[in-house]
């Protein structure tokens, strides 16, 4: 149910078209390295991970996939 509503708020063409998926998974961690600033704690959220949708054509962004999968495991979130 969570996830449905979720993607339920998802809005397509609110960026420029191409893929970014090292920028997509950079924004993903900024927004939980935000949340768990947010509530105040000093480690990343318990059980925090991203799921990363794609069709697998990076053409686009400023931050590598590879350089995104090395932030996200130095800060132990697995990406599925």
């Amino acid at each position: 149910a969570w996830l449905a509503r979720q993607i339920a708020r998802l809005r397509i063409g609110l960026i420029e078209d191409g893929t970014a998926i090292g920028d997509g998974l950079g924004l993903a961690l900024a927004r939980l390295a935000r949340a768990r600033e947010e509530a105040g704690a000093d480690a990343p959220r318990a059980g925090a991970f991203v799921i990363l949708l794609t069709d697998g054509a990076n053409n686009r962004g400023q931050l590598t996939p590879d350089q995104a999968a090395a932030l996200a495991k130095s800060r132990s979130v697995p990406v599925y």
